[in-house]
């Protein structure tokens, strides 16, 4: 059977749905006139595959993709994560989110929802409409949400790049799509384990950025005053990028505090620099350059006190489990000292001096590039830290 692309099946079946809707039966002779119609109809219908691929389920393992691993690109591998709805849930959700009052803007979530081929000059065509802020769908943490936005929820790039060559704007509602990207690509997301770092979500990113997407912003919309980067941003790969790209790890919306420390995103990882997550953070940011000091005096110095109480509460450690737990405060310490993030005071480097570690209680081997080890694994070496490939 001949593809027909969707935008013509929406038409064809639209204009066949207003004939019959609109002829009248007069008798038995008009009867097989409107057999032929419905007929026409379900023709249609099987002919109009609403997207470029099936609507399929999201892959689960590598193993999905038809490419092998050293020739993927993300790209490519995002070209088979796309979410895709079926006819009966894409016409339910697109009615949810626009409205029946809006059909223009239900036509197009439901092609999207579908996946259907982009026709950016229909896009283009829809002028400042393309950035109507709408109602989140049911269940969706956000509460509201816009056409570009939706595209990243559906993980679809090429919907998402459609719409901002279109004109969408990626900074409308508080550059809600972006927040999207960050936390839907995030590693714990279901669908998403076999990236542990949250790769995909840069992609979105960068298309976000490169159309002018802000990155130190926190103006209200869907996002309501959390800024892009924030403490809560656990997936990493997004971190790094934003970081790269020019976000402040310190900004936030409020006025500095003691209480508000912890919510930017450097803060909170100085904040819990005792957790070995925190701590690998910190040092493998510091490395990549990324750490830059506070401009605020007040948590210049609350970042100095918040190390040296790190320092202290492992400062008497005895034993291996508690001696592995200062060497990774300390390592934690030692990396915003050498970024020139912090400035140690006499305390802090008394501590660092008089508590050093590797000593004579013995290390850790650790594979290349990482931090922490648990301090009960087998490896056993005479100095902290050895790499092994």
């Amino acid at each position: 059977m001949t593809r027909i692309e969707h935008a013509s099946c929406v038409r064809l079946i639209a204009q066949i749905g207003g004939a019959l809707m609109t002829r009248r039966s007069a008798g038995s002779e008009r009867s097989p006139r409107r057999a032929w119609l419905f007929g026409v109809v379900l023709i249609a219908l099987a002919a109009c595959r609403p997207g470029d691929q099936d609507c399929t389920n999201i892959p689960q393992t590598r193993a999905y993709f038809d490419l092998p691993e050293d020739e993927q690109t993300m790209d490519k591998v995002l070209s088979n994560m796309v979410r895709c709805l079926d006819e009966a849930p894409a016409t339910g959700r697109a009615s949810a989110v626009a409205g029946d009052e809006d059909a223009q803007m239900q036509t197009m979530l439901k092609a999207l929802y579908t996946d259907a081929a982009t026709d950016v000059a229909g896009l283009r065509d829809m002028g400042g409409r393309l950035d109507r802020v709408m109602r989140a769908p049911q269940g969706v943490s956000l509460p509201v949400t816009t056409l570009l936005n939706e595209a990243v929820r559906q993980q679809n790039i090429r919907w998402t790049r459609a719409l901002l060559e279109a004109g969408a704007d990626p900074n409308a509602s508080g550059s809600v799509m972006a927040y999207s990207a960050v936390q839907l690509f995030h590693p714990g997301s279901p669908s998403l384990h076999i990236f542990n770092d949250g790769s995909p979500a840069t992609v979105f990113l960068r298309a976000y950025i490169d159309h002018g997407g802000l990155v130190n912003t926190a103006e209200g919309g869907g996002t309501g005053d959390l800024p892009l980067l924030s403490a809560t941003t656990s997936n990493l790969a997004a971190r790094v990028f934003l970081l790269e790209n020019g976000v402040d790890s310190w900004y936030t919306s409020y006025s500095p505090s003691r209480l508000r420390f912890p919510t930017s995103a450097l803060g909170a990882l100085i904040w819990g620099g005792r957790a070995p997550d925190y701590a690998e953070q910190i040092t493998q940011l510091a490395e990549k350059c990324l750490l830059r000091p506070p401009d605020q005096p007040l948590y210049r110095e609350i970042s100095q006190q918040t190390l040296r109480d790190h320092l202290e509460l492992y400062g008497e450690a005895s034993g291996p489990t508690e001696r592995h737990k200062l060497w990774q405060v300390q390592k934690a310490v030692r990396a915003p000292i050498d970024a020139d993030v912090v400035r140690p005071s006499p305390a802090i480097l008394d501590l660092l001096d008089r508590h050093a570690v590797p000593d004579a209680e013995g290390g850790w081997i650790l594979h290349e590039g990482a931090l922490w080890q648990r301090h009960d694994d087998p490896h056993e070496g005479s100095v902290l830290g050895t790499n092994i490939h």
